[in-house]
């Protein structure tokens, strides 16, 4: 339904935005994933009309709307600092865009009751918004962009002033609701969690370009670039080079690692960066054989609740993050099987090396 062609946006001859193209289809969660800085809230503003881009088309349906003004799109954007008017109980909140619109009143009373029930909220109507928590306020914001009916709903970092477990639930009622409608959604964040835990698929930005696209899943298992597995919170990285095929062999300064596959075909000699995720790491029998083996100290441990964070110095200095059973004293010498299943690999050339 929305399709955005070739855009690009800069401030001050700095790029924000360069070479952005994507769809989102009918009933599609998109989102717009990346680090501060990286063109997310540019690109979400150029999309609703509030920017107009330097360069490339925004269509929806196959037309172009690049020039369209913003009220004139239909689009609903939700920011994260709500925007409510104080002096406004929770019903004139919601309604206030209805009545701009120019809605009898009759239509404007079924739309925001509808809208509030979606949210839990019809019992706080005529509550004042001041007089509301944090999650309250972001519901009565949600129902306020959902009333109208948009076309598209955009939402920046809706839920980026909230606490932890807030979110989270608030996070769960959005989903809920986002799957019930048939409504096309671009949600931005920086949170991978909140990212994978919303969207249908991913775009990851970072200085203004999508490096990489895909679902959730996806994009985890297969990072196209250290430095988006890094970003992804997979922070044990170890370049190598190729000894072996079928099964994938690795030598690192670490020893030689085995794994069933690589995200694209290699060749002997080529070199990689492998990904041991933090879940892989296993304390092995009393004689260890063949690969997969890192041996160092405990230099830190983590209580994680159903775990223990342990990180672990190796012999040629790098530092590993492993997340285990039980726990292992700082101090600790310890030796870790590593499971090749849960071992990823990322070919140089497809992005930056790590050292």
């Amino acid at each position: 339904m929305l399709t955005v062609v070739r855009v690009s946006k800069a401030f001050v001859a700095r790029p924000v935005l360069q070479d952005i193209t994507f769809t989102v289809e009918r009933g599609e969660t998109v989102c717009l994933l990346g680090p501060s800085g990286g063109g997310k809230s540019t690109l979400l503003r150029i999309i609703a009309g509030l920017l107009l881009p330097d360069a490339g088309q925004i269509l929806w349906q196959g037309e172009d709307i690049t020039l369209v003004p913003p009220h004139a799109r239909r689009f609903g954007l939700m920011f994260q600092d709500y925007a409510l008017f104080p002096h406004m109980d929770v019903w004139d909140n919601v309604a206030f865009g209805l009545r701009m619109l120019g809605l009898p009143r009759s239509e404007i009373e079924r739309r925001v009751r509808d809208a509030l029930e979606r949210v839990n909220l019809l019992d706080f109507a005529h509550r004042r918004v001041t007089d509301l928590s944090g999650g309250e306020q972001q519901r009565v914001a949600l129902a306020r962009t959902l009333a109208p009916r948009p076309r598209l709903l955009m939402l920046d970092e809706p839920l980026g002033s909230l606490d932890r477990v807030l979110r989270e639930r608030l996070l769960e009622d959005l989903r809920h609701i986002l799957r019930e409608d048939d409504t096309p959604a671009i949600y931005v964040t920086h949170d991978q969690e909140e990212a994978f835990a919303i969207a249908d698929r991913v775009l990851l930005l970072k200085e203004g370009r999508i490096v990489q696209q895909g679902t959730p899943e996806a994009v985890y298992t297969r990072p196209a670039t250290p430095w988006v597995a890094q970003f992804l919170g997979l922070r044990n990285l170890l370049p190598g080079r190729v000894t072996g095929l079928d099964p994938l062999r690795v030598i690192t300064d670490e020893g030689p690692f085995t794994l069933p596959e690589c995200s694209r075909p290699l060749r002997v000699g080529d070199a990689v960066t492998l990904i041991l995720r933090p879940t892989a790491a296993r304390l092995p029998g009393p004689t260890p054989q063949g690969g997969n083996i890192l041996q160092g100290r405990v230099v830190d441990l983590v209580f994680g609740g159903d775990d223990y964070r342990v990180e672990l110095e190796t012999k040629a200095g790098r530092t590993f993050e492993f997340r285990m059973p039980l726990a292992l004293p700082v101090g600790t010498q310890v030796t870790l099987a590593l499971d090749g299943e849960r071992i990823g690999c990322i070919p140089h050339g497809e992005g930056e090396d790590v050292k």
